[in-house]
């Protein structure tokens, strides 16, 4: 697995001060969504997306061209399927397409 530089900023950067912990929690929620996304895709197509939000059981996934997408919602099931064994509530990914700046 590689190393997640963004892995310890929920804590590095966010005070303990208890009105931020849910900011915390949220921030270390996707980070954790992240690693998971990356750790079940192929690594091109892993670093031609990333996970960009999960609200209500939707997660998000923004790629950065159009044969990306298309892959990806072809794998969506899998992905799915992957998230939900690891306690994921997921009921379904969506793609868009938006290059990264």
């Amino acid at each position: 697995m590689k190393h997640d530089p963004n892995a310890n900023l929920a804590g590095a950067f966010v005070p303990r001060h208890s009105s931020l912990r849910p900011l915390a929690e949220r921030a270390a929620e996707l980070i954790e969504l992240r690693r998971l996304y990356r750790d079940n895709l192929p690594s091109g197509l892993a670093e031609a997306s990333q996970v960009a939000n999960f609200r209500d059981g939707v997660v998000i996934v923004m790629a950065d061209n159009s044969a990306a997408a298309a892959k990806l919602k072809q794998l969506t099931s899998r992905l799915t399927a992957a998230f939900q064994e690891k306690g994921w509530q997921i009921n379904a990914i969506k793609v868009q397409v938006q290059a990264r700046a």
